[in-house]
């Protein structure tokens, strides 16, 4: 639904496909992409990723009912 909502709107919610081709189409060169698995929630052993892990799980609960109702009803139209 996000995939659809974003072809629709032009903006879209899947940046990771497009950053990179975006970066170097506007002239930037010896360009670096790194993926990391970053935790989500506090199931790391890890102090540090534990952390970082309670960190994005804040991020997400707080902005998902957000991305979620504005992308389901203002632009699929699911009421």
């Amino acid at each position: 639904m996000y995939r659809e909502a974003g072809e629709i709107t032009g903006v879209p919610f899947l940046i990771t496909e497009i950053m990179k081709p975006g970066i170097e189409k506007a002239g930037f060169e010896n360009i670096v992409e790194r993926k990391l698995k970053v935790p989500l929630g506090a199931w790391p052993t890890d102090s540090k990723l534990r952390e970082i892990g309670l960190c994005c799980l804040l991020s997400f609960d707080t902005g998902l009912e957000g991305w979620a109702m504005a992308t389901l009803t203002r632009v699929l139209g699911v009421s």
